[in-house]
């Protein structure tokens, strides 16, 4: 959230870093805008994009609504479509690597969210459509695809400790995903290590996904 957007940017700025960070609705076009063009008058170039938000909580199909749809998808998709448009024309002059945060739901139906499975679904059809039109240009752009990282969400949908270890359990390599597991993917395919990589979709599940 906000806060640890501000406690990331005083730890950047006393280690001697330049930052710029702000809260802009996912899904206003005006306000990322503005926020691309300020990133780049400040620190003079904009190099990569993470498209990492998304919010999910359980709901039969039968009661999900069409608002109730519209609002994640487009929070989920939409989302990244003006944040891919705010951030291409610079990535483009000098190439750049988009790293879009999909989900491990695409596969499996997800936890009991139509709406949440099928936005984070358009995200792997968007990374191919921008890795085919953006390659000449230098841009890459990929997708990673997380399962039950241990974040304040999945905090909130399993309160209970004991749950939580249940459901670690579950998982082949008998734990939960750590947000840092998630940030390392990201780093790799943001950097020149992952240069010959892009349109490409990588799950980190800690082998969920398909050993069921």
């Amino acid at each position: 959230g906000v806060a640890a957007s501000e406690a990331l940017a005083d730890e950047l700025t006393t280690l001697g870093r330049r930052c710029l960070h702000d809260a802009v609705e996912a899904c206003d076009e005006t306000a990322t805008a503005d926020f691309a063009e300020r990133v780049v008058a400040t620190l003079g170039r904009l190099d990569h994009l993470v498209y990492n938000v998304g919010y999910t909580s359980p709901i039969p199909l039968t009661d999900l609504t069409v608002s109730q749809w519209r609002q994640n998808v487009d929070l989920n998709l939409t989302g990244a479509f003006i944040a891919l448009r705010a951030a291409l024309p610079e990535l483009s002059r000098r190439g750049g690597s988009i790293v879009l945060i999909g989900s491990a739901a695409i596969h499996t139906g997800g936890g009991g969210r139509a709406d949440y499975a099928s936005g984070k679904a358009g995200l792997e059809g968007l990374c191919h459509a921008v890795a085919k039109e953006m390659s000449p240009a230098g841009v890459r752009c990929n997708v990673v695809q997380p399962s039950l990282v241990e974040t304040d969400l999945l905090r909130i949908r399993y309160p209970d400790p004991a749950d939580r270890e249940q459901v670690a359990a579950q998982v082949p390599l008998r734990r939960l995903g750590q947000p840092e597991d998630i940030a390392a993917l990201t780093a790799f395919l943001l950097s020149a290590l992952a240069s010959y990589i892009t349109g490409q979709s990588v799950l980190v599940d800690g082998g969920r996904t398909f050993h069921r």
